[in-house]
């Protein structure tokens, strides 16, 4: 059985992978151009690929969230 890789994440779900809040990753990714937005009609989402999320650890510790692994 073949599995499916998946290549962009969705701001909801980088936000849960990087312990914050949905807001925080706007701010962050309009700051700095990561992710891109795709609008259908009225609807706008922004997606990240894998490898332009920063790892949780090099976040700044004024914006780190909750740690994934206690």
């Amino acid at each position: 059985m073949k599995t499916q890789e998946l290549k962009y994440v969705t701001r909801r779900r980088a936000a849960v992978l990087l312990g914050l809040s949905e807001l925080e990753l706007s701010r962050i990714s309009s700051e700095s151009g990561l992710g891109h937005k795709e609008i259908a009609g009225e609807q706008e989402e922004t997606y990240f690929t894998y490898e332009e999320l920063p790892h949780p650890g090099s976040l700044p510790p004024a914006i780190r969230g909750f740690s994934l692994h206690p």
